[in-house]
């Protein structure tokens, strides 16, 4: 039997920035959209009591750039924004997209995006 190596959380993740970075540069080469997961980091979700707290870093995205949508038991962040260079324009496109334990008050959901992370905070229905 092969020597199995157990790997660590770390090493998982730098391997896929790794090879989002291999993709970017692909996509790049042949004039593609990029796409930026690699400077998004973990969707973080937690329970505090009846709101569920959503927490992604988004590095240097712009606040306007980014979307947030909450369908169901589906909560959607996307960003798109454009980086113009000289002679060069680059679309940067970018969605995470999470299944959500229960339903929640669309009318509730709150976003704050401060120094480059958005913290969305969604209010649970309650059980009838």
């Amino acid at each position: 039997m092969a020597d199995l190596k157990r790997w660590s959380r770390d090493e998982i993740t730098r391997m896929r920035k790794e090879m989002d970075r291999l993709f970017d540069d692909l996509c790049t080469d042949f004039d593609l959209p990029v796409m930026f997961c690699r400077i998004a980091g973990d969707l973080d979700l937690r329970e505090e009591g009846d709101v569920l707290v959503a927490r992604l870093e988004l590095g240097n995205i712009k606040p306007d750039d980014v979307h947030v949508t909450v369908m169901g038991h589906r909560l959607i962040i996307s960003a798109e924004s454009v980086t113009d260079t000289v002679g060069h324009r680059k679309t940067h496109t970018f969605r995470k997209e999470i299944g959500l334990p229960c339903l929640i008050r669309p009318e509730g959901v709150k976003a704050v995006f401060d120094d480059g992370v958005l913290e969305v905070r969604l209010f649970k229905c309650s059980a009838r």
